[in-house]
This record gives C-alpha cells, sequence and structure tokens, in this order.
C-alpha cells in the first residue's frame, strides 16, 4: 500500500495528550530524532507545532 509518504525523510514523535474538561485537547510533543519538544493546545496548536518542528522552525516562546 503506497502512502505517498517519503519514509527517507519520515519524522517520529511522542505526543503526550490530555483533555480538559470541556474536551480541549493539550500536550507535548517530542521529536524523536532532535529531541525538541513543544507543548500544544488544541488541535490547531498540535497541527502547528508539528508543522513548525518538520519545518525546522523554532521561536523564543518554544525554545527548550
Amino acid at each position: 500500500m503506497e502512502s505517498g509518504v517519503d519514509t527517507r525523510r519520515a519524522h517520529t514523535f511522542v505526543v503526550q495528550v490530555a483533555a480538559n474538561g470541556s474536551g480541549e485537547l493539550a500536550g507535548l510533543i517530542r521529536h524523536v530524532r532532535t529531541g525538541e519538544k513543544r507543548r500544544f493546545e488544541g488541535l490547531e496548536g498540535l497541527n502547528t507545532a508539528i508543522r513548525g518542528m518538520v519545518d525546522g522552525a523554532v521561536t523564543d516562546k518554544e525554545a527548550p
């Protein structure tokens, strides 16, 4: 089955996630190869954090 993903350049993440009382997701993502960690809130925050890690962008707020 072809997924269209180039596995030679694939990124691996560990995601820890929990839901608050209203069901909103929040958590921590760790990039396995680099060890970089980012916190996120909500699905849009998860998307933004992963995209930033893949692109290699680190802001002062997200820096370890």
